[in-house]
């Protein structure tokens, strides 16, 4: 993707109180991901989260399998406090799983927030998942490398 289709995807967007934001076509991800731009009191898109938009369109595919061992990794570390709170519906809302690619039947609908420089400059992936419906959890980007996963 040149910085040209950058400009375009953005070009979909809508101003959102102090954020960017639209339904969205991403590679590997799908059609309808929420792209969300956190903007600063001018309203204006940094040159930082333009260059980090490109990068991440760009490498998505070649983030995919690091992004969803990530999550797979840590569906299985917090397995076992979720079914606690999950009581009787643990079994379906979030059982235990030995492939990876089952863990996209109870994590879904990912969205793509990317924060002001100012404000970390981070990329967030956000899922929403069975186990978790009220707070589902981020992939977090920094400085174009996955550095975690989790709620906050």
């Amino acid at each position: 993707m040149s910085m040209e289709e950058t400009i375009r995807l953005i070009g979909q967007l809508k101003l959102s109180g102090f954020n960017l934001e639209g339904s969205v076509a991403f590679p590997i991800l799908g059609d309808g991901v929420l792209l969300t731009i956190g903007l600063s009191g001018d309203l204006e898109i940094h040159d930082s989260q333009m260059e980090t938009l490109d990068w991440f369109y760009q490498s998505i595919e070649l983030l995919y399998p690091q992004i969803v061992y990530a999550i797979f990794d840590y569906y299985k570390s917090v397995l076992p406090n979720y079914h606690l709170n999950l009581g009787d519906h643990a079994s379906e809302l979030m059982p235990p799983i030995s492939n990876s690619e089952e863990i996209w039947k109870y994590v879904t609908e990912p969205g793509v927030f990317i924060f002001l420089e100012d404000e970390g400059g981070n990329l967030l992936l956000e899922y929403e998942s069975s186990f978790d419906v009220e707070h589902g959890f981020r992939v977090v980007f920094e400085n174009r490398k996955l550095i975690g996963i989790g709620i906050d």
